[in-house]
């Protein structure tokens, strides 16, 4: 299964979806320092976090920047890695804590630096990411971040290219522990390398405009997970509603809709449609084929009840390409996830159990999700599937 969508008849249960959403993202407490703890572990703590008392890091999930104004004292960013190096390579980071910042992250610094951000080309380092790279303010050097995907690398149909992207930078400033300079949310005792950069630049950069996955929270009155899960909206799990002239269409933008929210709209909706999308290699009836076609799997009413396993629906353009007609067989051929992450392909026979009517629910393109590497695509030859494509397959 590659992508799942469901359709529901009410808007009641996305109260409970969104908890079960925000739920799932990494919740983070800043620091709990007890008597104990020598000073210098303490010291090292609080550089590593400033005035932060709550973060939630969500890693390749991406919420609303703006979650950000619904706290008094919060910054939104994002928190990528990336790779550094000195533009004649002669020195080099290959672990660098990228992170897309605006004024909010360095006022939660217990001692703010003071530097302009507007600069799209520039870059902050930390010193120990300054020293790695033998950089000093006014040099440059080339960051290369690797860019998030709206698809698990191990999923059948992932894009393998253009899986980065980089950057000639000047260097702007070079911050302190005190500063934030230090920030990091892993307690290790050795010291991150991190390059800042202007958020909105980043955002630009990567296609993420107005989202993050990093939110930082200081002092504030109540408890910060009761408040962000009040604040947190559908958008904010990558989820989008569409009303229906008979309900409401739950989607995600990335493809998949993650288990925890399923299990959750199963166990608190008893009127749930599931739809799952899969991309098939062929399709073939005896002589005829058609290659690399979108196969969705759904439950009533877009299939009918007494429908069995074995059998298929087809539109009217798929039954006159492979002239099949109810009662003919149909084989599809496609790619499952096998050992050691190879892709191995397998076979399934149908019956053909009907022609699909070119209109109404069934003719809904929005049926087929848009595939990272596909969808954008403005040519065949220039889909980034994630494995060959044989391109004299395909006809005009």
């Amino acid at each position: 299964m590659l992508w799942r969508s469901l359709r529901f008849h009410a808007r009641s249960h996305v109260g409970t979806l969104l908890g079960v959403a925000v739920a799932g993202a990494v919740l983070v407490g800043a620091l709990a320092v007890g008597d104990s703890v020598r000073e210098s572990l303490r010291q090292m703590g609080l550089n590593r976090l400033g005035r932060t008392e709550f973060a939630l890091a969500s890693r390749d999930r991406f919420f609303r920047s703006a979650l950000a104004n619904d706290f008094s004292n919060a910054a939104a960013g994002l928190q990528l890695p990336g790779i550094a190096a000195s533009p004649d390579g002669a020195a080099r980071a290959n672990h660098v804590q990228v992170l897309g910042v605006d004024d909010g992250f360095w006022a939660m610094a217990k001692t703010p630096p003071s530097f302009p951000q507007s600069d799209s080309d520039a870059v902050i380092l930390n010193a120990p990411l300054a020293r790695q790279l033998h950089a000093n303010i006014g040099d440059t050097i080339l960051l290369r971040v690797q860019k998030p995907s709206l698809l698990s690398s191990e999923a059948p149909i992932s894009p393998r290219e253009d899986v980065s992207t980089g950057f000639r930078l000047t260097v702007r400033a070079i911050v302190s522990e005190n500063e934030l300079g230090r920030f990091s949310l892993q307690a290790n005792q050795t010291a991150p390398l991190n390059a800042f950069v202007p958020l909105k630049f980043l955002q630009a950069n990567l296609d993420l405009t107005n989202k993050a996955n990093l939110l930082l929270i200081g002092s504030t009155n109540g408890n910060p997970a009761d408040m962000l899960r009040s604040h947190w909206t559908a958008a904010d799990a990558e989820l989008q509603l569409r009303d229906l002239p008979d309900g409401v269409e739950l989607r995600s933008s990335r493809v998949f809709i993650d288990p925890p929210i399923i299990q959750s709209l199963e166990h608190n909706t008893t009127d749930a449609e599931f739809i799952s999308t899969y991309f098939v290699n062929e399709l073939r009836s005896g002589e005829k084929t058609t290659p690399y076609s979108m196969i969705t799997a759904a439950d009533t009413p877009l299939v009918p009840a007494d429908m069995h396993d074995d059998e298929i629906l087809l539109t009217p353009w798929l039954a006159e390409d492979l002239q099949a007609a109810p009662g003919s067989d149909v084989r599809l051929t496609y790619f499952v996830l096998g050992a050691n992450h190879r892709l191995e392909e397998k076979q399934d026979s149908f019956k053909v159990r009907g022609i699909l009517p070119a209109e109404g629910p069934t003719a809904d393109r929005t049926l087929m999700p848009d595939f990272p590497g596909l969808a954008k695509a403005e040519k065949t030859e220039n889909w980034d599937a994630g494995f060959p494509i044989d391109l004299k397959k395909i006809r005009p």
